[in-house]
């Protein structure tokens, strides 16, 4: 479980690198300190305005540091979910971000393993 800076340190890298992309820049973002954000991760980024939902895209799998992981996701949330144009300039401040840290995948035995409203499961 992140503590409450993690948390915060993991919305501003989503949302500084999303503003740079808007704003004609590259995302570049400085790796945290934090061992735990710099531990391989999967993570999603969902992206709301409004409550109406504007992107989500991530991976389950971890193929980057935490802290990337959610950098990219929130770029592909925003420019590169195929359901929706790409974020607008305009739309950065309403935006509301919402991430989601994978835990590691893990094989269950039986079916007392899986806890619904916790478990994804991968079939």
């Amino acid at each position: 479980m992140l503590n409450l800076h993690q948390r915060t340190q993991l919305l501003r890298i989503a949302r500084e690198s999303i503003g740079a992309v808007l704003h004609g820049g590259r995302p570049e973002v400085d790796p945290p300190e934090d061992e735990e954000l710099l531990r391989p991760s999967g993570a999603f980024v969902t992206l709301t305005i409004a409550g109406a939902l504007r992107g989500c895209i991530g991976t389950i799998e971890a193929v980057a540091p935490l802290w990337r992981a959610v950098a990219n996701s929130a770029l592909n949330a925003a420019f590169h979910d195929p359901r929706f144009a790409p974020l607008r300039p305009d739309e950065l401040p309403r935006v509301e971000i919402e991430i989601s840290v994978m835990s590691p995948i893990v094989p269950v035995s039986t079916l007392d393993d899986i806890m619904v409203g916790r478990d994804g499961l991968i079939v």
